[in-house]
């Protein structure tokens, strides 16, 4: 796979990070961005993706090609749950900013962008 920042992403790419030796069923993620786009890829194995957006709609995925991605948006409650031996890797749109985080659900689900 090759990421680079040209017009094959909607977002210039900041910030790479990725997970690896996750437990089989732990869950990451539990948390929206009010500004960062990103990118998911499975390398390998299976992540199970639960997407919320700001209306309530649930959207699910299954990354286990090494060649296919999902881009999440702004304002999206992502859980992920990976399988055993699964890494996942992420491109994000901006570095890392604790205010750019949502970590609390309850304040997700009644955020109105001010």
């Amino acid at each position: 796979m090759v990421a680079q920042n040209d017009d094959q992403l909607p977002f210039e790419i900041k910030r790479v990070y990725w997970f690896y030796q996750v437990p089989e069923g732990q869950e990451r993620g539990h948390h929206a961005h009010k500004k960062s786009h990103k990118v998911l890829v499975c390398q390998q194995g299976i992540v199970e993706v639960k997407l919320e957006n700001t209306m309530g709609e649930i959207f699910n995925f299954k990354l286990d090609k090494p060649f296919e991605g999902i881009y999440v948006p702004p304002m999206y409650w992502g859980t992920y749950t990976f399988k055993a031996g699964a890494t996942m890797i992420c491109l994000a749109s901006s570095l890392y900013d604790e205010e750019d985080y949502i970590r609390d659900y309850n304040i997700f689900s009644t955020y109105n962008e001010e």
